[in-house]
């Protein structure tokens, strides 16, 4: 599998292009962190890194007109980069939030555990 690091230039609009047939609002460039992949011009995942011993996937995606076999691939592949990444520089958890169940199901099979049930709040500064 094709596996780079995520460019705004290069993949911005094919990652936004999966959110919307998702219909999930488009995402600002500069929230996305500035570390990522895309895997196989399939799966976009980026490591929040903090100044704590947690490190957060976030903006996990995946093209919903792949074929689900290489969806799931790339998808695999993403998780285990994005955590040996985290474990690299030395954070001692990885987190992800979701509201979707596949992903939820996704990530149990990880071996992530669940904590909490909790709504996401923001506000733009």
């Amino acid at each position: 599998m094709k596996v780079e690091l995520y460019e705004h230039a290069k993949h911005y609009d094919q990652v936004m292009g999966w959110l919307r047939k998702r219909d999930i609002k488009e995402v600002p460039q500069e929230l996305f962190a500035p570390f990522g992949y895309v895997i196989d011009d399939c799966a976009v995942g980026f490591l929040v890194k903090t100044d704590a011993g947690v490190c957060y996937i976030e903006h996990m995606a995946a093209d919903p007109d792949a074929e689900e076999g290489r969806r799931d691939k790339a998808l695999q592949l993403l998780f285990v980069l994005l955590e040996n990444a985290g474990r690299a520089a030395g954070f001692k958890m990885i987190t992800i939030l979701t509201r979707l169940s596949a992903m939820k199901k996704r990530v149990e099979e990880r071996g992530f555990s669940e904590f909490g049930d909790f709504t996401l709040n923001y506000k733009k500064l």
